[in-house]
């Protein structure tokens, strides 16, 4: 008899079937962890199945479209580790992830949550760039009012008693669902964070995260179901509403530099979108923008 596995990791995939092996591979490669791998179809029209019989002991569990919250949900509802991680089919773990997680997990008794580092790579899978790590502050809750501290969510290892409790992620929501998740974990459980690489993030031009008006609708949307939650706490108020102001200035930074890089019709459309969520912070970054753009034409 095989031992119960102690992770399980849940590869959720729409149409990345081009991805999916180096996903599962990546999954495969974690050494002497005792590991199920799901791989969950959400409705793909691509064939995710002819990838997933290359591996002899991968299950799969096909479902018609309904979300990636819903996704991760049948996953890890099917799982059986006392951990989960989650694996988006066009990412990939890195040699030894797994490993890092349980230390942390082994080294804080109790967190609901441990996370890493990742590494943004591209299509073909050069590595890019390296952010740095957001550290949990003394109180998770507020740290992720302020933000999203994880960054990525390949680097989570959710103990699964947890994640249950918490009844998962909401497919209401049509972004930032982790997110969310997050959020409402931190509420009542530690979370602890480690400076080891965890896991890849391949950047390509089907990436929901380059959807920026989307994104910060979504963001926003997460953050405010907790604003009866900060209401009675003054430090918990203030964090309400730097996480409002982050919000609003990443995603508008990140399409106004799109906007002057690549100015096609849609990018523009999507900075006007923005404008319209955030005018007066918008309509300051444009003119600075404009006056080092004049500044450098002297």
């Amino acid at each position: 008899m095989s031992p119960a596995p102690l992770v399980s990791i849940v590869i959720p995939t729409h149409n990345h079937a081009r991805f999916l092996g180096e996903a599962i591979e990546s999954a495969l490669a974690q050494g002497s962890v005792a590991a199920e791998i799901i791989v969950v179809d959400d409705g793909s029209a691509d064939d995710p199945a002819a990838v997933v019989s290359r591996y002899p002991g991968v299950r799969l569990i096909r479902q018609k479209n309904a979300g990636l919250a819903a996704a991760r949900n049948t996953g890890w509802r099917a799982a059986s580790g006392a951990f989960v991680v989650f694996l988006d089919a066009d990412d990939r773990l890195l040699p030894g992830a797994l490993e890092a997680n349980l230390r942390l997990h082994s080294a804080n008794p109790g967190c609901a949550f441990v996370y890493g580092r990742y590494r943004l790579i591209s299509a073909d899978g050069t590595v890019r760039k390296e952010p740095l790590l957001v550290p949990i502050g003394a109180d998770p809750f507020a740290s992720f009012l302020r933000g999203n501290a994880v960054g990525m969510h390949g680097t989570v290892m959710y103990r699964r008693g947890c994640l249950e409790a918490s009844g998962g992620f909401d497919p209401a929501l049509l972004a930032c669902e982790d997110y969310d998740l997050y959020l409402r974990i931190s509420r009542t459980h530690k979370v602890a964070c480690g400076p080891e690489f965890i896991a890849d993030y391949r950047m390509h031009g089907r990436n929901m995260s380059r959807r920026y008006p989307f994104m910060l609708d979504w963001a926003l949307a997460a953050l405010r179901r907790q604003r009866r939650a900060a209401r009675g706490n003054p430090d918990y108020r203030q964090a309400y509403r730097d996480g409002i102001r982050t919000w609003k200035q990443y995603y508008a930074e990140q399409q106004l530099g799109r906007a002057w890089t690549e100015p096609t019709k849609r990018s523009i459309r999507d900075a006007l979108l923005i404008g319209r969520r955030a005018p007066l912070l918008v309509a300051g970054m444009s003119y600075r923008a404009l006056k080092r753009r004049l500044r450098r034409r002297r």
